[in-house]
């Protein structure tokens, strides 16, 4: 890595990296957590020593983003963004968790990945079965989940979760082909 890139890197983990909940947020000036950001973060070969890895992969799965999805990987963020930061066209949606409490195909598969890399059997077996479940029980990979509705497809009166969804899809098929040694 050039010297350049270290000292970003440095500035990004001063700039966003919350020491009390050993997670990174998501912009400056809010509390609020993305499982994005941190997943690539922990993807990353350059970015994170193997121990700050060990230590933000422990401290994102007791985060509220992990855990609020009953376990799992693939919830937007956490807290929801408030209701003042929202587009228009996402309140008149009523799309009000999109960015928040709602979980997407392409992060699911992103934290299957990255559970393997971890080498975290437990949770990447977990995640395994989760998106095996909604594999079959759909035939479809779909945009976003409803995690506190039995991982339902989303939808309201005007918009529904798209599908198949071909983003999430290629993030699930290379999940998938990673970690075929588990269950």
């Amino acid at each position: 890595i050039a010297l350049d890139e270290i000292a970003y890197a440095e500035k990004l983990k001063h700039e966003f990296f919350v020491k009390t909940s050993g997670v990174f947020k998501t912009m400056r000036g809010s509390d609020i957590v993305s499982i994005d950001g941190n997943l690539l973060a922990l993807e990353a070969d350059e970015f994170l020593t193997p121990e700050e890895k060990k230590h933000l992969w422990y401290s994102l799965k007791q985060h509220l983003v992990v855990l609020r999805a009953h376990g799992h990987l693939g919830m937007c963020s956490h807290p929801d963004y408030r209701n003042k930061d929202l587009a228009l066209h996402v309140k008149f949606a009523r799309l009000h968790g999109y960015h928040g409490h709602l979980a997407w195909s392409w992060l699911m598969g992103l934290g299957l990945k990255v559970a393997y890399l971890m080498n975290d059997e437990e949770t990447a077996t977990k995640q395994k079965v989760l998106i095996d479940r909604l594999l079959h029980r759909d035939g479809e990979v779909l945009e976003i989940y409803c995690p506190e509705d039995g991982w339902k497809g989303w939808e309201s009166w005007l918009v529904r979760s798209e599908r198949p969804f071909a983003w999430g899809s290629g993030y699930l098929v290379e999940a998938l082909s990673l970690t075929k040694q588990f269950r």
